[in-house]
């Protein structure tokens, strides 16, 4: 009989132990779930698609930032692609990236940092004193890609 009284005991409050576990586990989830969703949702990105003059080529300037104060992140790339091949599927492995680095390491403010030279030369213009964005009488210096030979 005491037993029996010992075990409903410990049964009961073992089911209630486990019932208010498994409020917590759902609360904490749906609280992660809507973290990574305002994390996701704070992201910024940015791309610009730049066509050479003949239009055989295009170039794409992509930026990537967000993440919170400790893991934040920021990254940008230039990639050029024949008309073709604008949309290459993943699986070939190709790699169109001229260039790559951490964010606002290309001056971007509407003069025209980036640009096609002729039809098979890419100009980009990097500030050497990092001012974001460049500012006029800053030092930049120019990287031409030629595509093809």
């Amino acid at each position: 009989m005491v037993i029996g009284k010992i075990f409903g005991f410990v049964f009961r409050w073992t089911w209630r132990a486990m019932g208010v576990l498994g409020v917590v586990v759902c609360i904490g989830a749906l609280l992660g779930r809507s973290l990574v969703e305002w994390v996701e949702s704070n992201n910024h990105k940015q791309e610009i698609w730049y066509p050479s003059p003949d239009g055989k080529y295009v170039a794409r300037y992509k930026m990537e930032a967000g993440g919170l104060a400790i893991s934040s992140f920021c990254n940008e790339s230039i990639s050029v692609y024949s008309v073709g091949s604008v949309h290459p599927p993943v699986t070939q492995g190709q790699d169109h990236k001229i260039y790559g680095s951490s964010c606002q390491s290309v001056a971007i403010d509407g003069r025209s940092h980036l640009q096609w030279i002729n039809n098979d030369t890419f100009r980009i213009k990097v500030p050497i004193q990092r001012s974001f964005p460049a500012k006029f009488g800053d030092l930049l210096v120019d990287i031409e890609f030629k595509v093809g030979g």
